[in-house]
């Protein structure tokens, strides 16, 4: 008798630890917005995605990190997390596209400071309606092309004992 209550205790057991498994998973991936401006737009999610270039993984995350680095501040999102399962977004600015704009041409700027010169950036913006709010997400996508490397510089001074120190 002992032992068979123990195991219906396990099962009582393992189905508990199942059931907060998924409802955990559940929440990981809700974010709340919190105290933003009502009845206006507000920016509720940035991304920004590399297409093409030959990168590795550890050079794609640094890119990301730095295009990220170049969004304007009224074009970030902050997060903070609570226990690891909750993510709030604390008064997230009122969506301006003005400022989707000025950041992808400073990304543009970026990837030409990198050596893609004829990198593309583009952006599109999505309106989510929840309720009574309208939630923008901005998605960047960053076509970064090849690279242009410089193989060989050479100096071609006028006068000959410069010619000779260079």
């Amino acid at each position: 008798f002992i032992i068979l209550f123990r195991v219906l205790l396990k099962i009582k057991m393992l189905k508990y630890l199942k059931n907060l498994f998924f409802l955990s998973l559940l929440l990981s991936a809700c974010t709340f917005p919190r105290k933003y401006q009502k009845n206006k737009p507000f920016l509720y999610q940035s991304s920004i995605e590399v297409i093409g270039g030959n990168f590795t993984k550890d050079q794609r995350i640094s890119l990301k990190q730095k295009l990220y680095g170049q969004l304007d501040d009224s074009a970030k999102v902050t997060t903070k997390d609570f226990l690891f399962l909750l993510h709030f977004v604390s008064r997230p600015p009122a969506y301006d596209s003005t400022y989707t704009t000025l950041s992808a041409k400073s990304m543009k700027g970026a990837m030409i400071h990198l050596g893609y010169y004829s990198a593309d950036i583009q952006f599109k913006v999505d309106t989510i309606f929840k309720g009574k709010q309208q939630r923008i997400a901005v998605k960047y996508s960053v076509v970064a092309g090849n690279p242009t490397l410089i193989d060989t510089i050479r100096y071609q001074l006028k006068k000959p004992e410069l010619q000779q120190l260079a």
